[in-house]
């Protein structure tokens, strides 16, 4: 998880560069709303019934991103685990 954690502060990093850049309210927004996406899916949150129509768009791009990472990382993560598992194992003998 650790992974999926620097990536999305990552993200989250650039989306607070590109709003304090941003020219009009508007594109501020877009970029906070990107941003709170990608918070819900470090906290397993999902607040799409919940936000505001012209910024749900942005807001699912930083949720579904930030989602996709939380489940590649949770994926090495268990490749890992398996690996350490059978690490040493031979094959297992037929009768």
């Amino acid at each position: 998880m650790e992974q999926s954690t620097n990536a999305i502060l990552s993200r989250m990093k650039w989306c607070r560069l590109q709003r304090r850049m941003a020219v009009t309210r508007d594109e501020e927004a877009g970029w906070y709303a990107e941003e709170a996406g990608l918070i819900d899916a470090l906290l397993g949150k999902d607040r799409t019934a919940t936000t505001h129509p012209s910024l749900l768009e942005r807001y699912k791009y930083g949720l579904e991103d930030g989602q996709a990472l939380v489940r590649l990382s949770q994926r090495r993560n268990e490749k890992s685990v398996e690996s350490e598992i059978t690490e040493g194992l031979g094959p297992v003998p037929s009768r």
